[in-house]
């Protein structure tokens, strides 16, 4: 409109420069303008930016919200709403000004009551400090001749030595209600009867500005509508005078968004309502059809483009538009983009008598700095504050020199975590996917994203999952960059269980909130008035507090376009859910999310990486969370091994080429076999291979030692100085967090320091043999290792497995773990005692005592026999650190008895095993120094022979 009024006026001027924080409305511009406009930050704007241009004339039209009379919580200055206006009048124009860069002249457009507010003395200071003369308007359309009553405000102001040639000393603070030397002061419609009668004869009938054609059925009022709101509604007849303020609510509001027309002039409008809400009252269900003789309608887009002057009337233009709706603009769309317009016709005579002096010089350039309001005038809108409005021209600053109480944002602000960005200084150089690694995994993301991939379309939620250290945060920190590029990441949050500020859900949401924020305008403004509303809603639960800081803000946007390109979903990523310190609120976090996703339809996606803890796993697991979830595991399928092996020869190939202690590294280091066995030891986790690299490239030691440090060739120089300290810090944390970890260390020792799959190939333990071990209720022990879901598995045929290779190293090595250490001599005395009270009391339940012998060949078979358990019971004794209580107790122990009771020597397993099994039990009790039991041994054997 700006531009419009310009291009009409007698002014010969170009426009420059255009600036619009809405992608949509400068996508309206540019197809009716050129691509002159740029999507920006008003308050990102520099003085030297603009003085670049070297502009004549700026056109200005901020938000209004702060400034409207019939907003009783309007603040003027104060509100975050008016900072990016502010941040030119204070901080741009008087930079340019010393520089003499400033434009000689300005025009700015508002609502009425902006003249009673702060912010109009703030200019209007600025300004004649500057060296400008200024002149205030109060003006409608309808003195113009044009049938609408929407009364806004104008400055006018000139650089010195130019000046208003019907301003005086005596009248220079008067707020002019006409055009100085034009016509009449027009009364104002606030105050009193509104001039815009329609006894007015000036003022052109409203049929003139209808469609010639007529319009479409979908402008009937709908019968819900009517019955609901239908007197509420401002009604016009084609030859009525006046119609009121058309807001960006048009159609979706009724008070104050404008007024409909009633088609059929000959019915009496009020007669006929009162028939209606007769029948209404009586219950009648058809009363409304009472209404349909009147075909109310709302005006038409084309209808309010000639209101507004940007097509002429009818009459004069036989019903033709030059004004230009990409494809893309939805219907609803123009209303709100027509709503937060101006009135052509308006500008363009103030525009005409700015430029009214005998220094003005035909030739100018033009800047039209030209943020179209997107918030609605609330002169006419049954609104008292902005919830659902676009603010165009960008962030909210805080001018720190303005003495105020806390508002909106600076609430936000308190709660924030900026260290949980993705690209937050405080989290350094964060991990991310070494080049060349983890292609497909990211392309799997990306492929969700851009709603690409046909598996993953349900899901609105991706839950990336895998064990600790398979290198989840690095993934997401990569695809965080990736999206930054491209410009549909929305917002982060890296959970650290290390960091007091973000290892809670207490700033999860406001972290999130602040972020769509600085992304978009209109959605600050949202957020903005729903925390001065409620200072307290970040104390609210954390549905409440998604649904108003996220999911409304959001749904304003769609609303107002900015989603219309179907490829524009955005991303918002959550990483390190496990490191959320309270389970619970782990779970809460995924079901409020997950709620808003599935009940609001928003262009956004999330991602959520985590460790499979127990409650994660069974959140996602339920019914409608995991009907919009795409499951992401870090398993085998995206060959993590093959990318650590990679990363291992790239890094350590490296290392070797520029290390400060190159030269003492030998041709072939590392040898190939080293290769293998590190990546066999990172077991495809990421945070081992790192680890490994970090440690070694120090630039103050030999890689080459420190490497066989690594592989346990040689000691650590000093306690300080263990290459393990992150991946041990790991370990001890989940460990710590662990229920009944007592008696997970002694399944885990079991599994770990018998070594069963070496002493007997065939039989591998599986979880009823250990609950039998340790005598723990069927079942039980998958609930006991839920909170290890990270380091251990359990199949579902009952078999432990480990994700770590380096969890045993960790565990045997008491310097790294320290209280959690596996002692190994001990627990093999542990476990020897064990088994021989299980032989004494009863036979042991995991080990078949009817079974005499193996069926050899038979791999993981089922229950290894009594003789199995006799030969492992051997094994733990030869290990086991001697005591007198271990002593007494094989002291005690008649190993004859052990035996099957039927020996078949000439069997050929039996003659397999036997002399071995009992081989081992002599030399084991022999290390005790038990000869009493030494001669059974002997015994036994003889009958082999």
């Amino acid at each position: 409109g700006l531009h419009l009024a310009l291009q009409r006026s007698n002014v010969d001027a170009k426009v420059v420069q255009a600036f619009d924080w809405d992608q949509t409305a400068c996508k309206v511009y540019s197809a009716n303008y050129g691509n002159i406009i740029r999507k920006v930050d008003i308050s990102k704007l520099t003085p030297d930016a603009l003085a670049s241009l070297n502009a004549d004339l700026w056109l200005l039209s901020p938000a209004c919200q702060p400034y409207t009379v019939l907003n009783p919580n309007a603040k003027g200055s104060e509100d975050p709403r008016a900072q990016s206006f502010l941040h030119l009048v204070k901080s741009v124009l008087p930079d340019l000004a010393a520089s003499d860069k400033h434009p000689r002249r300005l025009l700015v457009e508002n609502v009425a009551g902006f003249e009673e507010s702060s912010t109009r003395q703030i200019l209007l200071s600025t300004l004649q400090s500057i060296g400008y003369s200024t002149l205030e308007l109060l003006l409608t359309p309808l003195q113009f001749g044009i049938p609408n009553s929407r009364l806004r405000y104008y400055l006018l102001a000139k650089k010195s030595p130019l000046q208003f040639s019907h301003v005086t000393a005596e009248n220079h603070n008067v707020v002019w209600r006409h055009i100085p030397g034009t016509a009449m002061p027009w009364a104002d419609p606030r105050f009193g009867t509104e001039a815009g009668d329609i006894s007015i004869p000036t003022v052109k009938e409203i049929h003139n500005y209808l469609d010639a054609a007529g319009t479409s059925d979908d402008h009937l009022i709908p019968d819900k509508v009517l019955e609901k709101w239908g007197r509420l509604f401002d009604i016009v007849k084609p030859s009525a005078r006046r119609t009121c303020c058309f807001t960006r609510g048009y159609t979706q509001l009724v008070e104050r968004a404008g007024s409909i027309v009633q088609e059929n002039e000959s019915l009496d409008t009020t007669s006929t309502f009162d028939r209606f809400l007769e029948a209404q009252s009586k219950g009648d269900p058809h009363a409304v059809e009472i209404l349909h003789p009147l075909k109310l309608r709302y005006f038409s887009p084309s209808e309010l483009l000639r209101i507004f002057a940007f097509d002429k009337p009818t009459i004069e233009h036989q019903n033709h538009s030059n004004f230009i709706w990409p494809d893309t603009i939805s219907k609803k769309t123009k209303y709100k983009l027509i709503g937060n317009s101006v009135n052509v016709e308006v500008v363009q005579h103030s525009i005409e008598y700015l430029f009214d002096d005998p220094l003005y010089h035909v030739s100018h350039n033009l800047a039209s700095s030209h943020y179209l309001r997107h918030i609605h005038d609330l002169s006419c809108s049954m609104f008292t504050r902005s919830r659902n409005l676009i603010f165009n021209g960008g962030s909210f600053v805080q001018v720190n020199n303005i003495e105020k109480s806390a508002g909106g944002f600076e609430h936000l602000q308190q709660s924030v975590s900026s260290s949980a960005f993705h690209d937050s200084k405080e989290r350094g150089d964060p991990p991310k996917c070494y080049p060349n690694t983890r292609v497909a995994i990211q392309k799997k993301i990306m492929d969700w994203v851009m709603k690409s991939d046909s598996e993953t379309l349900h899901g609105a939620i991706m839950w990336l999952h895998g064990p600790a250290g398979s290198g989840k945060t690095a993934i997401a920190q990569t695809i965080a960059e990736l999206c930054q590029e491209e410009e549909i990441i929305l917002a982060s949050f890296f959970f650290s269980r290390f960091d007091p500020t973000r290892n809670h859900e207490r700033s999860l949401v406001a972290t999130i909130a602040y972020q769509i924020a600085l992304h978009f305008g209109g959605a600050r403004e949202t957020i903005v008035t729903v925390m001065e509303s409620d200072p307290l809603l970040l104390s609210r639960s954390l549905s409440t507090q998604i649904l108003e800081l996220i999911v409304r803000p959001l749904q304003y946007l769609v609303t107002d376009g900015y989603f219309e390109n179907p490829k524009s979903r955005h991303l918002v990523i959550v990483d390190g859910l496990d490191e959320c310190e309270e389970r619970t609120a782990q779970v809460d976090i995924i079901r409020s999310i997950s709620n808003a996703l599935r009940k609001y339809q928003l262009p956004v996606v999330f991602l959520i990486a985590s460790r499979p803890e127990h409650d994660i796993t069974h959140a996602f697991g339920s019914g409608d969370i995991k009907e919009i979830t795409a499951r992401l595991p870090l398993d085998d399928v995206y060959q993590s091994r093959k990318d650590i092996e990679l990363y291992f020869r790239e890094k350590l190939a490296d290392i070797k080429a520029n290390h400060p202690f190159k030269d003492d590294i030998p041709a072939r280091w590392p040898a190939k076999r080293v290769l293998n066995e590190l990546s066999n030891k990172s077991s495809g986790q990421f945070i081992y291979a790192a680890t490994v690299v970090k440690y070694v490239e120090s630039i103050r030691h030999s890689p080459v030692d420190r490497l066989n440090i690594i592989l346990g060739l040689s000691p650590s120089a000093s306690q300080k100085d263990m290459p393990f300290n992150e991946l041990d810090a790991l370990y001890h944390h989940i460990f710590t967090h662990t229920d009944n970890l007592e008696v997970i260390l002694d399944v885990l020792t079991f599994h770990l320091i018998s070594s069963v799959n070496d002493w007997l190939d065939w039989f591998v333990v599986k979880t009823d043999h250990l609950e039998e071990v340790f005598r723990i209720r069927s079942g039980q022990l998958r609930i006991l290792f839920c909170d290890l879901a990270s380091l251990v598995s359990i199949s579902s045929d009952g078999e432990l497995r480990l994700h770590h290779a380096s969890l045993e190293d960790f565990l045997l090595d008491e310097g790294r773990s320290k209280a959690l250490h596996i002692d190994s001599p001990a627990r093999h005395a542990q476990f020897a005692s064990l088994m021989i009270q299980y032989f004494v009391g009863k036979s042991l339940g995991c080990f078949d005592a009817s079974d005499t012998h193996l069926e050899l060949g038979k791999e993981k078979a089922g229950s290894p026999g009594r003789m199995d358990a006799v030969h492992i019971l051997g094994k733990h004794i030869s290990l086991a650190r001697p005591s007198s209580s271990l002593r007494q107790e094989i002291l005690d122990l008649d190993i004859i008895k052990l035996m099957p009771i039927k020996l078949e020597p000439d069997e050929p397993d039996m003659q397999l095993m036997l002399p071995e099994l009992l081989q081992n039990i002599k030399e084991s009790v022999s290390i005790l120094s038990l000869d009493s039991c030494a001669d059974t041994c002997y015994r036994l054997l003889a009958l082999m022979t």
